[in-house]
């Protein structure tokens, strides 16, 4: 759940530094803008960890995986 919520405040701030609505961001990315909306509110534990990553690859934005042990 960590992963996901760090993702959709990366896409978050994408949108803020961007100057986009909900809308927007939500033609940007090619979904639905109740979609956005719920990142916008971190209601992230209906969106899969690989839905997040592919919204965050559309805008243009690095994700790195770092694992330890």
């Amino acid at each position: 759940m960590l992963l996901r919520c760090e993702l959709a405040e990366a896409l978050r701030k994408w949108m803020a530094r961007e100057r986009l609505t909900q809308a927007q961001a939500a033609k940007r990315l090619g979904v639905v803008q109740p979609r956005i909306s719920e990142i916008a509110c971190n209601k992230v534990d209906k969106l899969s960890l690989d839905y997040l990553v592919g919204l965050c690859a559309k805008a243009g934005l690095t994700v790195a995986v770092k694992l330890t042990a």
